[in-house]
């Protein structure tokens, strides 16, 4: 899917539904840095909130000039490759090993309320007819706990 294409499609969202940020995250959004870069410069029109999860590190980010670029629009990253053994239930981290870099001023307050919160997995569930998409920082053990009250309810098998 082009840039174009992503951005009519958030731009539909936003028409009907109240918005107040964005968050990019994987497979990897850097792998595509110089499309990441064109898509966040033009979403920040509809919002200047942007949020890039990464597993590249910030220092990795700003040694390649196509990934550095995408720092210029967006508000927030998280940076730092996902450790399962690390998952420890922090606020907007999959990992602890993770780390946030606010870009934009005028986000600091919001951000560190939210933080200060301590509202760890905050997870959302939107059910489609072709199935439901959970969104958000579940935690380590999240898929163990799903296959499990999915069994419970017959809806998968047990393995052998």
């Amino acid at each position: 899917m082009d840039v174009e294409m992503v951005v009519e499609l958030v731009e539909s969202v936003f028409r009907e539904n109240q918005v107040d940020g964005i968050t990019i995250s994987g497979g990897e959004p850097m792998e595509q840095a110089g499309e990441l870069a064109a898509l966040t410069r033009l979403l920040s029109n509809l919002t200047r909130d942007i949020l890039v999860y990464s597993g590249y590190t910030y220092e990795e980010i700003c040694s390649a000039p196509e990934k550095e670029e995408v720092l210029d629009s967006i508000a927030v990253l998280v940076d730092g490759r996902y450790i399962k053994e690390k998952n420890t239930h922090m606020t907007m981290r999959g990992s602890e090993n993770q780390h946030i870099y606010l870009f934009r001023p005028d986000f600091e307050t919001v951000y560190r309320e939210y933080l200060a919160n301590n509202d760890p997995k905050r997870i959302n569930n939107f059910h489609l007819p072709e199935g439901t998409i959970s969104v958000g920082i579940h935690g380590a053990d999240f898929s163990e706990k799903l296959r499990e009250k999915l069994q419970k309810k017959g809806v998968v098998k047990k393995n052998g």
